[in-house]
């Protein structure tokens, strides 16, 4: 799939209007190393590592998805949690 033209077309033009939307994106600052504090970030690291390990570069724009997708619905678990 990611060898198609109109794929990675579709992927290029949402990762350009990503860059200019408004979307929060989580942090990948470690404040310390523990599980319990960190497991969105050990889970799209160890995503991204295998992702890379089967698919090299052409990975890359799949993580990016997925980072934003994490991101999109932790911030809406966040906001449901605080109204």
């Amino acid at each position: 799939a990611l060898n198609n033209y109109w794929v990675l077309l579709a992927i290029t033009l949402l990762c350009s209007y990503l860059l200019v939307s408004e979307i929060r994106l989580f942090a990948l600052k470690f404040k310390n190393f523990s599980w319990k504090d960190n497991k969105e970030k050990w889970t799209l690291i160890a995503f991204s590592s295998v992702m890379i390990c089967i698919a090299g570069w052409k990975a890359f724009p799949a993580i990016i998805i997925v980072y934003v997708i994490m991101s999109v619905i932790l911030n809406s678990r966040k906001n449901t949690a605080e109204n």
